[in-house]
């Protein structure tokens, strides 16, 4: 548990000073298809404790790439970007129930059992709602600097 939290204050302080925010995002991403929307995403890391990064709005996994370089390996990491950001696919819906859908459907698609969330801004924002709706599969959720939790992710159309 400390060294998760250590780990987790690791990532405050790489975003604190993250200086590629919209730079190349990590080498190899892969993509899934989940809800009729292709995730793009990147793995790192084969370690039993997983951490799903959750990126803020207009970002992409690319906000991740500091965070990921100094995460120590014995941890399995998933940066993903969400529907309408970086290279996933634009369905042209984006409420945040459907948004939430779409990262349990890819944790689930991945046969990611348990994991701790970890959200930047509108990722933390999802966060809120992501364990409200699927406790379940929440070790841990860890939201920096989230954006307020009402409202939609986007109003409603």
């Amino acid at each position: 548990m400390k060294r998760t939290l250590g780990v987790l204050l690791m990532v405050v302080i790489s975003i604190l000073f993250m200086s590629a925010w919209v730079g190349a995002a990590p080498a190899e991403p892969r993509s899934v298809t989940v809800n009729g929307v292709r995730i793009n995403y990147v793995e790192q890391g084969a370690g039993e404790e997983v951490l799903v990064f959750v990126h803020g709005f207009t970002l992409s996994i690319a906000a991740w790439t500091t965070v990921l370089e100094f995460l120590p390996e014995e941890y399995h990491a998933y940066a993903l970007d969400l529907r309408g950001h970086g290279q996933s696919g634009q369905p042209g819906s984006y409420q945040l129930p459907e948004v939430v859908e779409d990262i349990y459907a890819f944790t689930q698609e991945l046969g990611i059992e348990k994991f701790t969330y970890v959200g930047h801004s509108m990722g933390g924002k999802i966060g809120y709602q992501f364990a409200l709706d699927h406790p379940d599969v929440l070790k841990g959720l860890f939201l920096i600097a989230p954006s307020p939790a009402r409202a939609y992710f986007l109003p409603p159309d």
